[in-house]
């Protein structure tokens, strides 16, 4: 675990980044009232969604305290956030605010996320069979989302899956077409500095 002060540093940023998320969200209105391309341009931003990068860091920078409550516990942190974001829905109907503005909701999320990765670690193996699409999948999705959002399916149950369904594609696509590829040009670092692979 990294010395208390530099955690206090990072959660002193994240809850900074955290209050600029909750006044953009819960003050959207007043600010596209003064200035509508502000407001865009402040949405479609990292700013909104800067301290759950920054939660992000801190579970990384800590994973060794972390591993404990975490590793093979993925249900039960599963189970915890969806009746908290249950509960958070009942209150406050805004989608928005639930995903963006709630750091007890993201943190829980955030743990929940890493928390499976790290429970039924050859499932992803079995299912994938050595194709990366993580990184595709984050990249493509939001466009798939937005489209979606677009046409007016932000309601759909069956556009909900549609939108795995052609993002997954889309990222498998992507590795076997860039990412692989690419990988295999650029040199090996653990090679560089002498490390067998």
């Amino acid at each position: 675990m990294i010395p208390l002060l530099q955690n206090i540093r990072l959660l002193a940023m994240t809850l900074l980044l955290f209050t600029f998320s909750w006044v953009y969200v819960h003050y959207n209105e007043v600010l596209s009232q003064f200035s509508m391309k502000l407001a865009i341009l402040i949405r479609l931003s990292l700013m909104p969604y800067l301290y759950i990068f920054m939660l992000g860091i801190i579970i990384q920078r800590n994973q060794i305290f972390l591993f404990r409550l975490l590793n093979g516990k993925g249900f039960y942190w599963l189970m915890l956030y969806l009746a908290v974001a249950y509960i958070v829905s009942l209150y406050d109907q805004k989608p928005q605010n639930i995903y963006t503005s709630n750091l007890l909701l993201m943190t829980l999320l955030s743990f929940t996320v890493i928390s499976l990765a790290f429970t039924g670690r050859q499932l992803a193996e079995t299912l994938l069979r050595g194709n990366d699409i993580s990184y595709g999948t984050y990249i493509y999705h939001g466009i798939v989302l937005n489209i979606a959002f677009e046409m007016g399916y932000s309601k759909s149950l069956t556009a909900f899956f549609v939108v795995l369904l052609v993002s997954y594609q889309l990222a498998y696509l992507s590795w076997l077409v860039i990412e692989q590829p690419a990988l295999t040009v650029k040199p090996s670092p653990l090679l560089s500095r002498g490390h067998p692979h």
